[in-house]
């Protein structure tokens, strides 16, 4: 076999081990690999040594220069990661059973029947209209809608 053929077959197990394990890691040693190929392909009688040597080099390169780059642009993180439940936020509902201060209510809201308190404590009337605020574990906060 090839040596050019090995080095593209590092190539090829890296950017295999790249999709298990993201973080463009595995990746721009592929790349190097990959690189490294085609300069033996082109130059056969390239020792070994200075193909570890250039490999290396050509890692550190794309460490430097690609994988900040792929980080940023490829792997988009999101800081506001919500659940299904986020989705109620801002929806409408009606009270089924009156908010005290003292004690819970209930919301109906897409035929779901939630436990609800109010945003600043205050009493809301059974058939209040109210705007969900936000989450509380498994409640809800409203605030009426007048």
């Amino acid at each position: 076999m090839s040596i050019w053929l090995v080095w593209l077959l590092i190539a090829v197990v890296m950017f295999i081990i790249e999709i298990f394990t993201p973080g463009f890691f595995s990746a721009c040693l592929g790349i190097a690999a990959a690189i490294n190929a085609i300069l033996v392909l082109i130059f056969p009688n390239m020792s070994t040594i200075l193909q570890i040597v250039i490999f290396s080099i050509l890692s550190i390169l794309s460490f430097i220069t690609i994988r900040p780059f792929a980080l940023k642009y490829l792997y988009k993180k999101s800081n506001n990661i919500g659940t299904n439940a986020d989705g109620l936020i801002g929806k409408r509902g009606r009270i089924i059973k009156p908010i005290t201060p003292s004690s819970y209510g209930s919301l109906k809201i897409y035929g779901d029947e939630l436990m609800a308190l109010s945003e600043d404590g205050s009493p809301i009337e059974e058939g209040s209209e109210v705007e969900i605020i936000k989450l509380d574990g498994i409640k809800v906060v409203v605030r009426k809608v007048n």
